[in-house]
């Protein structure tokens, strides 16, 4: 799947993203960040509004709330793990 197809989830998702992490929005707020943070696509240039992808990171560090601290860094460790087929 291509086009719209695709795009309107992902656009849909990163404006419920920004709608739950800054409340107090309007709708047209939402919509002028989305367009204001793509990620230009010159193939694009001239064909859309917005001519590029969303971009969930830039439109949510555009934000004027800070970001909620993120996890303690993880460290892995490999391990073998002996399978029994019966």
């Amino acid at each position: 799947m291509s086009g719209t197809s695709m795009a309107t989830p992902q656009v849909a998702g990163v404006a419920a993203l920004l709608a739950g992490r800054e409340t107090t929005l309007s709708i047209a707020d939402i919509k002028s960040r989305l367009l204001g943070t793509v990620k230009p696509l010159s193939s694009l240039s001239g064909l859309l509004v917005a001519p590029g992808i969303v971009n969930a990171f830039n439109a949510l560090t555009s934000a004027f709330a800070p970001l909620p601290p993120g996890p303690a860094p993880v460290e892995y460790q490999s391990a073998v793990i002996p399978l029994q087929y019966d």
